[in-house]
């Protein structure tokens, strides 16, 4: 049995039909080492994805480096305003540019902090905020950006 031309190439190109979406995407995660920041990293970089993920403890930082070749490990706090642009600097030094922040850092630990009237209340504030942003209507514009 012989494969004619034409389908021979569309078998060629059907690979490209299946790659995954996150192939090639340039990420930065913070808090990288625990919880969902670790899930994260491992998953967007067994899908493709180019992944720096910071951290503050160096051996945690160094030892999800090993776990997941080719994720880039950075040792550093975003709570710390002097740290966060040498950060930046690093992740897009590593990355080449950056494509999407997913900022996880957190120090809140396992436990959720309790819900009252005045935290709804804040998010509700919060949502009103991000609604009207100035920021909303140039993002949302733009093919490559989503407002969430």
């Amino acid at each position: 049995m012989t494969i004619s031309s034409s389908v021979a190439e569309k078998l060629t190109e059907a690979p490209a039909l299946f790659l995954d979406p996150f192939s090639g995407l340039r990420v930065a995660i913070t808090g990288g080492t625990s919880g969902l920041g670790h899930a994260l990293v491992r998953e967007l970089v067994n899908r493709g994805a180019r992944v720096a993920f910071v951290a503050r403890t160096r051996e945690r930082v160094a030892q999800i480096a090993r776990e997941n070749p080719g994720a880039h490990g950075i040792v550093g706090d975003v709570s710390v305003k002097e740290d966060i642009y040498p950060i930046a600097v690093q992740i897009t030094g590593e990355l080449g540019g950056l494509d999407v922040l997913i900022n996880n850092a957190s120090d809140l630990g396992p436990t959720r902090p309790p819900v009252t009237k005045s935290s709804i209340d804040c998010c509700r504030s919060m949502s009103r905020i991000t609604s009207r942003s100035r920021l909303r209507k140039p993002l949302s514009s733009r093919a490559s950006a989503a407002v969430v």
